[in-house]
């Protein structure tokens, strides 16, 4: 079928994929997202720049701070479910090192030891996987946030 136009659209006011022994302290909703890739930019904040690493939850009152239009885990699992549009250049920092793209809408907090972390996306070599940043770690400046640029 040619002319055919594939929009994908993901329910950022949903309840996201919540892991086994977690649960969602916060999830920032932002209505139907119209996920257009290339308005989708991979960033670091100043401090990651300039100093290479920051404790996850000083770099969330960073971006916070900021009101930089951080993505939900609600993108993240559309994405995992369509890995297709996942752009291959996610995959790796210039540096060689792979990327975790970092979804700081929603944070969880997991149930027996009371530590709060973000999701992640991650190319594993073969396909995308998602993992975890505590916030209580450092991100080094391969951990990008996923946010909309206008």
């Amino acid at each position: 079928m040619s002319g055919l136009v594939v929009r994908h659209i993901v329910d950022c006011d949903t309840d996201p994929l919540t892991p086994s022994g977690c649960s969602v302290k916060e999830h920032k909703k932002d209505g139907q997202l119209l996920l257009d890739i290339p308005k989708v930019k991979l960033v670091l904040s100043l401090s990651q720049m300039s100093d290479g690493i920051i404790r996850g939850d000083k770099l969330r009152e960073e971006l916070m701070s900021n009101s930089i239009p951080i993505l939900n885990a609600n993108v993240l699992d559309y994405l995992h479910q369509h890995q297709e549009l996942i752009p291959e250049d996610w995959r790796y920092h210039p540096s060689g090192h792979i990327r975790r793209i970092s979804f700081w809408g929603t944070v969880y907090r997991h149930l027996s030891s009371d530590y709060l972390f973000i999701r992640t996306l991650c190319w594993n070599g073969n396909a995308w996987d998602w993992g975890y940043c505590w916030l209580h770690f450092d991100c080094s400046n391969g951990h990008f946030a996923a946010i909309l640029a206008n």
